[in-house]
């Protein structure tokens, strides 16, 4: 993301200052770094793309004739690109100051890869979130409810019904992806939909589900007033874990090792405490049959 952002500066500095192949021409690469440097690119980009950008105008074979008009059009885009910059940063500062008074939108601001568009679109969309006793209602205004297409005898796919606000369900479509990128928590989750054993999800399928969750999670933390729980996102994950303990782990020594590359130390904690809780209730048991028997 930040390449992305360094790119486009540097796409504007030179729109702003050699726009044309022929003023590129008459620069150097060094000179063309400088200029990136003096305008508060420090880094990311230096001399290789300089150089490439100079072979690049050295093949154009764009116009060479009524450039000036092309300079006047040039600048007239760029200052309605400013404008537009400026209503949009202004616009953004106003919803972020309404969006800090809502209760709970600190809580679904801490889920790692949801922002501030995503809150703020979610709730904008689907209103105040009291007046919803379930978060598979908000689903069903997204049209994310699952639907059978069946006639008959004949049993079709199963498929959205997308009988909602196309915005909301494109907003959470939106609102999965950087989830997937960023979010170890949901990519965990990802490869376990989609390779487990039974019922694996296709490529399309699984940001679809993982709307539908995104949906639970910022339904939840909303109405508890609570912070972003990876443990309780991860629940299908546990309990699979909790129930193939052997597979995912060997013995490195005297020491139990992650076997499982999707394994983290939290599971090996959870799981661990979860094996020590069970042998104390063995040996409690035992200790109680052992008593009984000395008794009779």
């Amino acid at each position: 993301m930040l390449d992305h952002v360094i790119r486009l500066k540097a796409a504007l500095i030179c729109l702003n200052n050699i726009p044309f192949p022929q003023d590129v021409q008459g620069k150097t690469a060094s000179e063309i770094v400088s200029m990136w440097r003096e305008n508060g690119i420090l880094r990311g980009i230096g001399l290789s793309k300089a150089n490439h950008l100079m072979e690049i105008a050295q093949q154009s074979i764009g116009l060479t004739e009524g450039t000036k008009m092309a300079r006047q059009e040039r600048t007239i885009l760029l200052r309605q690109y400013d404008l537009y910059q400026e209503q949009l940063d202004s616009l953004m500062a106003e919803i972020e100051r309404i969006v800090a008074q809502i209760p709970g939108t600190e809580h679904m601001l801490s889920v790692p890869g949801v922002g501030l568009v995503t809150v703020a679109g979610f709730l904008a969309e689907v209103g105040d979130l009291s007046g919803y006793d379930n978060p598979r209602q908000i689903q069903k205004l997204a049209g994310l409810s699952l639907k059978e297409n069946s006639s008959g005898k004949h049993k079709g796919r199963t498929t959205i019904s997308k009988r909602g606000r196309p915005r909301l369900r494109a907003l959470l479509f939106r609102g999965v992806i950087p989830l997937l990128a960023k979010n170890v928590e949901f990519q965990e989750l990802h490869r376990y939909y989609t390779q487990r054993v039974q019922n694996p999800l296709k490529k399309m399928q699984s940001p679809i589900a993982f709307s539908c969750r995104l949906i639970r999670v910022l339904f939840a933390l909303a109405r508890q007033q609570v912070p972003y729980d990876p443990a309780k996102v991860l629940g299908p994950v546990h309990i699979e874990r909790s129930s193939n303990v052997r597979p995912y782990f060997r013995k490195r020594g005297s020491a139990l090792v992650s076997a499982h590359p999707c394994v983290r130390k939290m599971d090996l904690v959870l799981i661990l405490g979860q094996t020590c809780l069970s042998g104390q209730r063995a040996i409690l048991r035992l200790s109680e049959n052992t008593e009984e028997n000395q008794r009779s």
